[in-house]
């Protein structure tokens, strides 16, 4: 039976993309922050559907759910990491990062690590869901980004931080790719298209949710907007169409199907490479730091 982590797995597309596989007859691992919702998703899903304690705000909480994986899971052939937050206001987690930086970046370079033993074994596919968002990003450089990822309140802009954030997490799919490229493990970024979920609604007052509503439907019937249902679409064609078709886009930021131009930090591999090293130095500090 195939194994599929999901992480935030509690709602929107991670909850659709969860059914989706479970009626395939994936067992899945449910990876949400609190164990509270990894065991309400599980129990939505039902079926083979283990709830898995991962808080990515925590670089400590992901060390020790991959040490979970690692004691307690022989295969693991497909990883969708769906996790996300969008335009906070600023916040710094416990690791002293900016909160979208360490949510779609960061920890999701340290489940990388940490399970790439697991994910080599298995031939896996990633599937990190990134955003149109990505191709917007005002970084101009490596040193850009890095500069987003400590950002002072004073410096702050949250849709600029949350386009950085999404630009660097396609740039991890690239980088990730290159280095497990002879091992059958396939990456992908994925422009899930503009889809209805609650990073929509976490800063929006109730009475506001409700005169929004119209425009919803209205988004709905003329395609500009998709259900989170509709929304998983290319991520489960990634996870479930057979390997020959899908393999030319590895390493590459996917919408619809095919590959899409996402930014010019993406053009040639040296500055994900460069991103991917500066990090996966920090973060050799935070997993030694997690063990003690």
């Amino acid at each position: 039976m195939p194994t599929a982590l999901i992480t935030g797995a509690n709602s929107g597309m991670g909850l659709a993309a969860a059914k989706a596989l479970a009626a395939k007859g994936f067992q899945l691992i449910l990876a949400c922050r609190t164990q509270a919702k990894a065991e309400q998703a599980c129990a939505a899903v039902g079926g083979q559907a283990k709830p898995l304690l991962m808080d990515l705000a925590s670089l400590t909480s992901c060390h020790e759910a991959c040490d979970t994986l690692l004691n307690t899971t022989d295969s693991l052939n497909i990883l969708i990491a769906n996790a996300g937050v969008m335009t906070p206001p600023h916040q710094i987690t416990e690791d002293g990062f900016e909160l979208q930086f360490q949510t779609h970046y960061l920890a999701n370079q340290l489940i990388l690590i940490k399970l790439q033993p697991l994910l080599e074994k298995s031939k896996a596919r990633i599937i990190q869901i990134s955003s149109l968002s990505a191709e917007k990003a005002p970084a101009k450089s490596v040193a850009d980004i890095i500069r987003q990822a400590q950002v002072d309140a004073g410096d702050y802009d949250a849709m600029s931080s949350y386009r950085t954030s999404k630009l660097a997490q396609s740039m991890m799919a690239m980088e990730f790719q290159r280095q497990v490229k002879n091992s059958g493990v396939l990456n992908f970024s994925v422009h899930p298209g503009i889809v209805n979920t609650n990073l929509f609604y976490q800063n929006t007052a109730s009475w506001l949710k409700l005169l929004i509503t119209p425009l919803v439907w209205l988004g709905y019937a003329s395609g500009r907007l998709l259900t989170p249902k509709k929304g998983a679409d290319t991520a489960l064609w990634l996870a479930t169409e057979n390997r020959d078709e899908i393999e030319a886009l590895a390493g590459k930021y996917i919408a619809e199907k095919q590959e899409k131009y996402c930014h010019p930090l993406m053009e040639q591999a040296p500055p994900a490479t460069e991103l991917w090293e500066y990090f996966e130095q920090l973060l050799k500090h935070h997993v030694n730091s997690a063990k003690t």
